[in-house]
């Protein structure tokens, strides 16, 4: 599966002295939701050492609507998720946490009035993030943790979550597969993208490598139906290398898939995918084939 490079939407570029990003200047996990006549985005910024969240909306060009608005920085809110319940457009993002023993949550943010409370349950980790929001029946819910499964359903007037599939306390510091985008209600099934989180060997150079995959959850129970091999980015041709490379939002228009990704946790971009025939797909897993072994 493969991604095609479709616009830079970094809202605030980051601050470079030739050498190295110091990290005081920065944007990050940009998502966006399309309703009506416009796209509603959410971001991660960093001003002089101090990060928030920043509102802007855009028309159907990619205009600025000129609505910009700076939230949660008395908490140090970052990596927002966008989605829409009932009609109603939510913000789901990290900030410090409220409750004792715990550092940093998940908080919900209400669109319409800015308004926003922390989430919580029963057997949370002292650092939780990585939770991929989706709608069932009409309710707000989340992928804990993609293997074993753990879903959450919240009422989003309290934050009160439980857990309607699996079991908490679950540690996810060991997992290799973890949330990324909201996930889309495809009929049958449920599908996002995940983030995959290997360390790359020191020797080579520090951090580790951020991957995307595209996940199925079965609508009958919630079980995982599967999880795609590494997506491929392109752009003008070329496949993207950057180390980091993670989902943030995702949305259907005119048969397309639209992913927006955090890109080397500095620039946001969208990228689109369309799909082909049955036909198409398989020329092009023969033509891969037949390039890695005979050339």
């Amino acid at each position: 599966m493969e991604f095609v490079y479709e616009k830079d939407i970094t809202p605030i570029k980051p601050l470079d002295n030739d050498k190295y990003w110091p990290g005081s200047t920065y944007s990050m996990f940009r998502c966006v939701l399309k309703k009506n006549d416009k796209y509603i985005t959410y971001v991660r910024v960093c001003i002089n050492n101090k990060t928030m969240l920043m509102h802007e909306s855009f028309n159907l060009n990619w205009e600025s609507n000129e609505d910009k608005r700076y939230l949660g920085s008395d908490i140090n809110s970052q990596d927002p998720r966008i989605i829409e319940v009932q009609d109603k457009v939510y913000v789901i993002f990290i900030a410090k946490s409220p409750f004792p023993n715990q550092y940093y949550t998940l908080w919900i943010l209400d669109h319409d009035t800015f308004e926003c409370k922390p989430l919580y349950t029963k057997g949370l980790d002292v650092i939780e993030k990585n939770w991929a929001p989706f709608v069932k029946d009409g309710k707000m819910m989340f992928v804990y943790n993609y293997d074993p499964i753990i879903i959450l359903s919240c009422d989003t007037s309290t934050g009160y979550c439980h857990v309607i599939k699996g079991s908490l306390p679950f540690s996810t510091q060991d997992t290799f597969i973890r949330g990324g985008s909201n996930l889309m209600d495809m009929g049958d099934y449920y599908m996002g993208f995940s983030h995959s989180r290997l360390p790359i060997n020191s020797n080579v150079r520090p951090g580790f490598l951020h991957l995307t995959h595209m996940v199925r959850i079965s609508k009958q129970n919630l079980e995982l139906i599967d999880v795609s091999e590494p997506i491929i980015y392109k752009k003008d041709g070329d496949i993207v290398k950057e180390t980091i490379q993670d989902p943030v939002s995702c949305w259907i228009d005119n048969d397309i898939i639209y992913i927006t990704t955090n890109m080397r946790d500095n620039f946001c971009e969208i990228y689109s995918f369309s799909q082909k025939s049955w036909n198409e797909r398989v020329k092009n897993m023969l033509e891969n084939t037949n390039k890695t072994w005979f050339t």
